[in-house]
């Protein structure tokens, strides 16, 4: 929705979406419906046309490029998460090139392009292990992290004021894992998931016991992570263990930077020491992606 809604606020700029396959699947409903398959021969009833601005192919490196492709435009590329693999070669040239472009002087001026990746890791068991892998998200996580933007947003506030900051921004790749399940609880407000946006990380204030004192500090990267780090707080608190719930929206923001622009990209050290002080060494992390990342 928030897309589509873009789109139409923009129409000087061509939008264009990569679509390897299951649109309708990936919840992207309202943006078939307003810029539709672009296919040779329309057939009636579907949502098709000549001039479609949804590029399907079996194909994912393909769908990816037509989208990269389209610079003076606005774009949206979309896949299951274990096949986003199959873009990577072409989505990590744009990431080199731009932030060689950047460190030059000479910036990218393109709206920056969101990667959403679903049916993820967590939610695909009728699949099993062929849609099970979130190799994607840990390879552009060895990115640039000022450039490969990989972010976990956690319900619909989190993903509304992701796509808000999203094309505010340029030269960049954002990397969206993000849930479709039926129904998401909604644990932010409005105002708490611009924080979250801004900042990257968030003490979730409500959740925890004596959080202001904690012997164990619960982290949580992912919606579904979310959900099981709340279960584990509330268990610490029947308990009287004092503790703190913290959830990382861009964990990218959090590592050793490893260059001057990553460190000017990174959480301020202030919001690091006060979610993981040092003096509370017991940390637990639920982690969308495998544990060594």
């Amino acid at each position: 929705r928030m897309f589509s809604t873009a789109v139409r606020c923009n129409p000087h700029l061509r939008p264009r979406v990569g679509n390897p396959d299951e649109m309708l699947s990936n919840r992207l409903a309202e943006t078939l419906g307003l810029l539709q398959f672009r296919v040779t021969d329309p057939e009636p009833s579907v949502p098709e046309s000549v001039h479609g601005s949804v590029i399907t192919a079996l194909n994912e490196e393909a769908v990816a490029s037509a989208a990269l492709a389209n610079k003076g435009g606005i774009n949206l590329i979309h896949t299951y998460e274990a096949f986003g693999t199959k873009m990577h070669g072409a989505i990590r040239q744009e990431l080199i090139f731009s932030n060689h472009c950047a460190t030059a002087g000479r910036p990218q001026r393109w709206l920056s392009i969101p990667l959403i990746l679903t049916s993820h890791t967590w939610e695909n068991g009728k699949n099993e292990q062929s849609h099970q892998d979130p190799s994607m998200a840990e390879a552009l996580m060895g990115e640039a992290s000022h450039v490969s933007r990989v972010v976990f947003p956690a319900d619909f506030n989190s993903a509304s004021a992701m796509m808000e900051e999203l094309y505010q921004t340029h030269g960049q790749i954002w990397a969206v894992v993000i849930p479709k399940a039926d129904i998401i609880p909604v644990w932010f407000s409005a105002e708490e998931a611009r924080r979250l946006m801004k900042e990257g990380g968030i003490a979730v204030d409500w959740a925890g016991y004596e959080a202001d004192q904690p012997r164990v500090i619960l982290t949580a990267i992912g919606a579904y992570q979310l959900g099981e780090a709340l279960l584990a707080s509330a268990r610490l608190a029947e308990r009287h263990i004092a503790h703190r719930v913290v959830y990382l929206l861009e964990p990218g923001r959090f590592r050793v930077p490893r260059s001057e622009c990553e460190a000017a990209h990174r959480a301020p050290t202030s919001l690091i020491d006060t979610l993981f002080p040092a003096s509370v060494q017991p940390r637990i992390w639920l982690t969308h992606t495998r544990p060594e990342t």
